[in-house]
Protein backbone atom coordinates (compact mmCIF):
# COMPACT_ATOMS: atom_id res chain seq x y z
CA UNK A 1 0.00 0.00 0.00
CA UNK A 2 1.14 3.47 -1.14
CA UNK A 3 1.54 5.87 1.87
CA UNK A 4 0.72 9.27 1.32
CA UNK A 5 2.72 11.88 2.61
CA UNK A 6 1.41 14.28 5.15
CA UNK A 7 3.38 17.38 3.61
CA UNK A 8 1.43 17.09 0.57
CA UNK A 9 -1.61 19.09 2.01
CA UNK A 10 0.71 22.06 3.22
CA UNK A 11 2.62 22.51 0.09
CA UNK A 12 -1.00 22.64 -1.69
CA UNK A 13 -2.33 25.06 0.48
CA UNK A 14 0.71 27.24 0.24
CA UNK A 15 0.19 26.92 -3.34
CA UNK A 16 -3.30 28.30 -3.37
CA UNK A 17 -3.43 30.83 -0.18
CA UNK A 18 -1.29 33.44 -1.78
CA UNK A 19 -2.97 36.08 -4.21
CA UNK A 20 -0.63 36.73 -7.30
CA UNK A 21 -0.91 39.14 -9.95
CA UNK A 22 -4.03 41.25 -10.67
CA UNK A 23 -5.78 39.57 -7.27
CA UNK A 24 -2.80 40.27 -5.15
CA UNK A 25 -3.37 44.37 -6.41
CA UNK A 26 -7.08 44.24 -5.87
CA UNK A 27 -6.73 43.17 -2.50
CA UNK A 28 -4.24 46.01 -0.93
CA UNK A 29 -5.88 48.00 1.38
CA UNK A 30 -6.97 51.35 0.45
CA UNK A 31 -4.78 54.34 1.70
CA UNK A 32 -6.87 56.81 3.93
CA UNK A 33 -5.09 60.50 3.38
CA UNK A 34 -5.15 62.54 6.11
CA UNK A 35 -8.41 64.66 6.54
CA UNK A 36 -6.92 68.30 6.74
CA UNK A 37 -5.14 68.14 3.93
CA UNK A 38 -6.85 68.86 0.36
CA UNK A 39 -5.89 66.67 -2.23
CA UNK A 40 -3.52 67.79 -5.36
CA UNK A 41 -5.00 67.55 -8.55
CA UNK A 42 -2.01 65.44 -11.00
CA UNK A 43 -3.32 67.54 -14.03
CA UNK A 44 -2.91 71.00 -12.29
CA UNK A 45 0.61 70.27 -10.42
CA UNK A 46 -0.78 72.28 -7.69
CA UNK A 47 1.22 71.08 -4.62
CA UNK A 48 -1.19 70.19 -1.30
CA UNK A 49 -2.35 72.76 0.44
CA UNK A 50 -4.54 72.95 3.76
CA UNK A 51 -7.79 74.87 3.22
CA UNK A 52 -6.67 77.00 6.54
CA UNK A 53 -3.63 78.32 4.99
CA UNK A 54 -5.40 78.90 1.48
CA UNK A 55 -7.88 81.27 3.65
CA UNK A 56 -5.59 82.82 5.68
CA UNK A 57 -3.57 83.75 2.72
CA UNK A 58 -6.35 85.23 0.63
CA UNK A 59 -7.77 86.41 4.27
CA UNK A 60 -4.52 88.21 4.50
CA UNK A 61 -4.94 90.39 1.31
CA UNK A 62 -8.21 90.87 1.73
CA UNK A 63 -7.54 92.85 5.20
CA UNK A 64 -5.18 95.02 3.27
CA UNK A 65 -7.35 95.47 0.59
CA UNK A 66 -10.15 96.87 3.45
CA UNK A 67 -8.30 100.31 4.06
CA UNK A 68 -8.41 100.49 0.04
CA UNK A 69 -11.44 103.34 -0.48
CA UNK A 70 -11.32 102.74 -4.07
CA UNK A 71 -11.16 99.43 -4.86
CA UNK A 72 -11.16 97.78 -1.92
CA UNK A 73 -14.57 95.73 -1.92
CA UNK A 74 -13.94 94.76 -5.07
CA UNK A 75 -10.41 93.54 -4.36
CA UNK A 76 -11.82 91.77 -0.97
CA UNK A 77 -14.29 90.43 -3.61
CA UNK A 78 -11.61 89.35 -5.79
CA UNK A 79 -9.95 87.47 -2.97
CA UNK A 80 -12.99 85.56 -2.11
CA UNK A 81 -13.47 84.26 -5.82
CA UNK A 82 -9.84 83.30 -5.60
CA UNK A 83 -9.78 81.21 -2.64
CA UNK A 84 -13.12 79.45 -3.97
CA UNK A 85 -10.98 78.76 -7.13
CA UNK A 86 -8.11 77.82 -5.41
CA UNK A 87 -9.52 75.22 -3.37
CA UNK A 88 -11.63 74.03 -6.11
CA UNK A 89 -8.13 73.55 -8.29
CA UNK A 90 -7.04 70.81 -4.84
CA UNK A 91 -10.30 69.15 -3.69
CA UNK A 92 -13.14 68.46 -5.79
CA UNK A 93 -14.73 68.42 -2.64
CA UNK A 94 -14.35 72.24 -2.37
CA UNK A 95 -17.18 73.87 -0.03
CA UNK A 96 -19.03 76.64 -1.87
CA UNK A 97 -18.66 79.99 -2.51
CA UNK A 98 -20.93 81.11 0.85
CA UNK A 99 -18.71 78.69 2.94
CA UNK A 100 -15.68 80.55 1.10
CA UNK A 101 -17.20 83.76 2.28
CA UNK A 102 -18.08 82.76 5.72
CA UNK A 103 -14.56 81.72 6.43
CA UNK A 104 -13.22 85.12 4.96
CA UNK A 105 -15.88 86.80 7.35
CA UNK A 106 -14.33 85.02 10.41
CA UNK A 107 -10.72 85.79 9.52
CA UNK A 108 -11.37 89.70 9.20
CA UNK A 109 -13.36 89.17 12.24
CA UNK A 110 -10.39 87.45 13.84
CA UNK A 111 -7.88 90.80 12.72
CA UNK A 112 -10.38 93.30 14.18
CA UNK A 113 -12.77 93.64 11.41
CA UNK A 114 -15.95 93.47 12.68
CA UNK A 115 -18.08 94.97 9.62
CA UNK A 116 -17.94 92.41 7.15
CA UNK A 117 -20.22 89.81 6.93
CA UNK A 118 -20.09 86.35 4.52
CA UNK A 119 -23.09 87.84 2.95
CA UNK A 120 -21.48 91.30 2.30
CA UNK A 121 -18.16 89.50 0.85
CA UNK A 122 -20.59 87.49 -1.39
CA UNK A 123 -21.66 90.48 -2.93
CA UNK A 124 -18.76 92.02 -3.54
CA UNK A 125 -17.16 89.23 -5.34
CA UNK A 126 -20.48 88.62 -7.72
CA UNK A 127 -19.78 92.10 -7.95
CA UNK A 128 -15.61 92.04 -9.09
CA UNK A 129 -17.04 88.83 -11.51
CA UNK A 130 -19.52 91.95 -12.92
CA UNK A 131 -16.78 94.45 -13.32
CA UNK A 132 -14.37 91.77 -14.88
CA UNK A 133 -16.90 90.88 -17.35
CA UNK A 134 -17.45 94.12 -18.32
CA UNK A 135 -14.27 94.49 -19.06
CA UNK A 136 -12.82 95.66 -15.85
CA UNK A 137 -12.19 98.97 -14.09
CA UNK A 138 -11.53 100.86 -17.04
CA UNK A 139 -13.99 99.96 -19.39
CA UNK A 140 -17.18 98.77 -16.93
CA UNK A 141 -19.40 101.41 -15.68
CA UNK A 142 -18.08 103.58 -13.40
CA UNK A 143 -20.56 104.18 -10.51
CA UNK A 144 -20.77 102.52 -6.82
CA UNK A 145 -20.67 98.75 -5.98
CA UNK A 146 -24.12 98.98 -4.75
CA UNK A 147 -25.35 99.35 -8.33
CA UNK A 148 -23.22 96.13 -9.68
CA UNK A 149 -24.38 94.34 -6.00
CA UNK A 150 -27.89 95.11 -7.60
CA UNK A 151 -27.33 93.82 -10.93
CA UNK A 152 -25.15 90.97 -9.96
CA UNK A 153 -27.71 87.97 -10.73
CA UNK A 154 -27.74 84.54 -11.99
CA UNK A 155 -30.65 85.16 -13.99
CA UNK A 156 -29.11 88.77 -15.39
CA UNK A 157 -27.26 88.47 -18.31
CA UNK A 158 -24.21 90.00 -18.44
CA UNK A 159 -24.78 92.93 -21.03
CA UNK A 160 -28.35 93.31 -19.59
CA UNK A 161 -26.57 94.37 -16.59
CA UNK A 162 -24.15 96.99 -17.77
CA UNK A 163 -27.68 98.22 -19.45
CA UNK A 164 -29.25 98.81 -16.08
CA UNK A 165 -25.71 100.26 -15.01
CA UNK A 166 -25.32 102.81 -18.03
CA UNK A 167 -29.42 103.27 -17.45
CA UNK A 168 -28.81 104.33 -13.67
CA UNK A 169 -25.75 106.63 -14.62
CA UNK A 170 -28.13 108.42 -17.34
CA UNK A 171 -31.14 109.29 -14.82
CA UNK A 172 -29.28 109.52 -11.69
CA UNK A 173 -31.22 106.36 -10.13
CA UNK A 174 -30.86 105.39 -6.25
CA UNK A 175 -29.53 101.68 -5.76
CA UNK A 176 -34.12 101.38 -4.95
CA UNK A 177 -34.66 102.88 -7.94
CA UNK A 178 -32.45 100.81 -9.75
CA UNK A 179 -33.73 97.53 -8.40
CA UNK A 180 -37.21 98.84 -9.27
CA UNK A 181 -36.43 98.59 -12.78
CA UNK A 182 -34.65 95.17 -12.26
CA UNK A 183 -37.93 93.84 -11.04
CA UNK A 184 -40.50 95.84 -13.25
CA UNK A 185 -41.46 98.07 -10.46
CA UNK A 186 -41.02 101.86 -11.82
CA UNK A 187 -43.48 104.20 -10.66
CA UNK A 188 -44.19 102.38 -7.35
CA UNK A 189 -45.30 105.25 -4.80
CA UNK A 190 -42.93 105.50 -1.93
CA UNK A 191 -40.98 103.15 -3.63
CA UNK A 192 -37.94 103.39 -6.05
CA UNK A 193 -37.37 106.06 -8.87
CA UNK A 194 -39.34 108.44 -6.57
CA UNK A 195 -36.85 108.46 -4.26
CA UNK A 196 -33.87 109.65 -6.64
CA UNK A 197 -35.61 113.26 -6.51
CA UNK A 198 -34.47 114.04 -3.23
CA UNK A 199 -33.21 112.11 -0.36
CA UNK A 200 -36.82 113.74 1.65
CA UNK A 201 -38.92 111.14 0.35
CA UNK A 202 -39.80 109.32 3.54
CA UNK A 203 -41.07 112.30 5.36
CA UNK A 204 -42.82 110.65 8.35
CA UNK A 205 -43.43 107.94 10.37
CA UNK A 206 -47.19 107.26 8.66
CA UNK A 207 -45.16 106.88 5.14
CA UNK A 208 -41.79 104.68 6.56
CA UNK A 209 -44.41 102.00 8.36
CA UNK A 210 -46.61 102.20 4.96
CA UNK A 211 -43.36 101.20 3.02
CA UNK A 212 -42.62 98.57 5.46
CA UNK A 213 -45.48 97.03 5.94
CA UNK A 214 -45.75 96.89 1.89
CA UNK A 215 -42.20 95.15 1.85
CA UNK A 216 -43.32 92.58 4.62
CA UNK A 217 -46.65 91.76 2.73
CA UNK A 218 -44.48 91.51 -0.79
CA UNK A 219 -41.99 88.33 1.26
CA UNK A 220 -45.22 87.11 3.12
CA UNK A 221 -46.87 86.61 -0.46
CA UNK A 222 -43.64 84.90 -2.05
CA UNK A 223 -43.08 82.75 1.36
CA UNK A 224 -44.10 79.28 0.27
CA UNK A 225 -42.28 79.56 -3.30
CA UNK A 226 -38.97 80.68 -1.93
CA UNK A 227 -39.71 77.79 0.99
CA UNK A 228 -39.99 75.58 -1.98
CA UNK A 229 -36.43 76.41 -3.48
CA UNK A 230 -34.25 73.52 -5.02
CA UNK A 231 -31.86 73.48 -2.16
CA UNK A 232 -28.96 73.12 -4.75
CA UNK A 233 -30.12 76.38 -6.32
CA UNK A 234 -30.95 78.63 -3.88
CA UNK A 235 -27.02 79.82 -2.31
CA UNK A 236 -27.58 83.27 -3.85
CA UNK A 237 -31.27 83.83 -2.47
CA UNK A 238 -29.97 82.59 1.21
CA UNK A 239 -26.99 85.47 0.82
CA UNK A 240 -29.97 88.23 -0.05
CA UNK A 241 -31.71 87.51 2.62
CA UNK A 242 -29.06 87.46 5.15
CA UNK A 243 -27.78 90.98 3.73
CA UNK A 244 -31.29 91.43 4.33
CA UNK A 245 -31.28 90.44 7.59
CA UNK A 246 -28.33 92.59 8.57
CA UNK A 247 -29.97 96.18 6.86
CA UNK A 248 -33.70 94.75 8.87
CA UNK A 249 -31.71 94.88 12.43
CA UNK A 250 -29.58 97.76 11.97
CA UNK A 251 -32.74 99.98 10.63
CA UNK A 252 -34.27 98.63 13.98
CA UNK A 253 -31.50 99.49 16.14
CA UNK A 254 -31.46 102.83 14.44
CA UNK A 255 -34.92 103.69 14.76
CA UNK A 256 -34.62 102.21 18.45
CA UNK A 257 -32.04 104.66 19.25
CA UNK A 258 -33.26 107.65 17.48
CA UNK A 259 -31.09 107.64 14.36
CA UNK A 260 -27.74 106.28 13.46
CA UNK A 261 -24.71 106.82 15.30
Amino acid sequence: MKKTSKTAPAKMAGKTSEPTGQTATTKRARQVKPSGCLEGSASSGLPKKNADDIIAMHGEEAYKYYFDSEDGKYSIGAEAGGATKELRGTDARVPNELYVCRALSQYLQKKGIRDVSSSTIYDWMRSDETRKALGGKGKAPKISISFYVAVSRDDIPIEKRREHLEYAIKHSLTVGGLKDRIFGREGVSGIGDGDAAGEGAISDIATAERIISESRSLLLGHYEEFRSIDPAQNSSSIALLENLAIYIWQLRDDIANGGPK
